[in-house]
């Protein structure tokens, strides 16, 4: 007899088992591809043991994911990822761009770009909160945009008929700060900058100095050399325009914007405060407790004297009231006497 059973899983342990196998699918078909570059055009099958630099990332995120501390591990584990892959990126740039025959319809220039741009999909399956899909999802586009965006300037390093006529220094400027803007993503992740990024409460100082630091960081190492670069091969080397170059300026100018108006608005709200006595009071509620005391104490003194001029008031009255009654006891006494 076939007894049936019957699997139950909540939706969200379903979701966040589906991103943790989507995570480890992704990042090793990206390193096997890049791989499979070096292996097709050094004619090694060993490069294929380059995916060991891996290994620490992968281990470190596991650690993260049994313990319920991805969100402690993610910088670490980004920050390992990042490494190898620059290194990858870096040699399949620097070395085989040449070798590579722009005729071939498999491993060619444009489809290493392909998965260099599978970083984002790494980058949100490690940033997320939660897999489960819904209406509103906590995506960080600014990031992402960012990485695309420097995927499309290494295009100039890849492409072939923009990279002929480029010397090795605009080649080398162009990968460090591409290293670089990846690099400084690390940060991101880290617990204080994430909140300083999702703070609405300004109160808060440390975290509006972390965000403001972290916005100039972001506008004056990867935006103003990018759009630098994005120039000079325009309008030098005359590789043709983006479009990214118009959102570096566009960055640029709304960070430095934000973050000047976050200050005027910090100086405006710090007013200046009256300086405070040795009783802790300022000095005119010091005058004004003064006055206080003083009317308090006055009106005790009045009820003083009203008091004792009553009493006396009372006893004078009472003094007449046994007079009146003496002076007429004794004509009483005498007519009974006679």
């Amino acid at each position: 007899m076939c007894k049936h059973v019957k699997l139950k899983m909540e939706r969200s342990v379903l979701f966040k088992w589906i991103g943790r196998c989507l995570f480890v699918s992704i990042l090793l078909a990206q390193v096997l591809v890049l791989n499979q570059y070096l292996v097709s055009y050094e004619k090694e099958s060993s490069f294929q043991a380059f995916t060991l630099a891996y290994v620490p990332t992968l281990l470190l995120w596991a650690k993260g994911q049994m313990n319920n501390r991805q969100r402690e591990v993610a910088a670490g584990v980004w920050f390992l990822y990042i490494l190898p892959l620059c290194i990858h990126g870096g040699w399949i740039l620097g070395t085989l761009m040449s070798k590579i025959d722009a005729d071939s319809s498999g491993l060619d220039h444009g489809f290493v770009k392909y998965p260099l741009c599978a970083t984002v999909l790494v980058y949100m399956l490690l940033d997320a909160d939660g897999f489960e899909p819904s209406f509103q999802m906590n995506i960080n586009w600014p990031v992402i945009i960012d990485i695309f965006d420097t995927v499309n300037l290494l295009d100039a390093i890849i492409d072939p008929r923009k990279n002929k006529d480029l010397p090795n220094d605009i080649d080398y400027c162009i990968f460090a700060f591409a290293v670089l803007s990846v690099v400084i993503l690390t940060f991101s992740f880290s617990v204080p900058v994430r909140e300083a990024l999702r703070n609405t409460d300004e109160t808060n100082k440390s975290l509006v100095r972390i965000f403001t630091t972290y916005t100039l960081i972001q506008s004056i190492v990867v935006n103003l050399p990018f759009l630098v670069i994005r120039l000079v091969l325009h309008y030098t080397y005359k590789t043709g325009g983006s479009v990214f170059a118009f959102k570096n300026l566009l960055v640029i100018i709304l960070n430095f914007i934000r973050v000047n108006f976050d200050c005027c608005v910090k100086e405006s709200e710090e007013e200046p405060q009256p300086a405070l006595t040795s009783n802790g009071h300022t000095p005119s509620n010091t005058e004004e407790s003064g006055s206080v005391i003083q009317s308090t104490q006055s009106s005790r003194l009045d009820d003083v004297s009203s008091i004792s001029s009553s009493v006396k008031r009372t006893h004078r009255d009472e003094r007449v009231r046994s007079r009146l009654v003496q002076d007429r006891e004794d004509p009483e006494e005498i007519i009974v006497l006679s």
